[in-house]
């Protein structure tokens, strides 16, 4: 019986913008968190993108970390 191979991964790991890429490693587990792409997202839309993964190879997208709280500031 053949040993199960080792998956590869390559750049970029996920195929959306994710964007400043961090990765934390908890009891086994991957998640990678990311930036929001958008520079003003709608206040009450959720940003920063979280995916989950056993291996660093196949990502699987769990949802995003929080609410947008609108623009910091106001252009005049």
């Amino acid at each position: 019986m053949a040993a199960k191979q080792p998956g590869m991964y390559s750049n970029p790991f996920w195929p959306r913008s994710f964007p400043d890429p961090f990765i934390l490693k908890v009891r086994g587990h991957y998640y990678a968190y990311a930036t929001e792409h958008e520079t003003y997202p709608p206040t009450g839309s959720w940003v920063f993108p979280i995916l989950t993964s056993t291996d660093l190879v196949h990502w699987n997208e769990t949802g995003k970390a929080m609410p947008a709280r609108g623009q910091a500031y106001t252009r005049y």
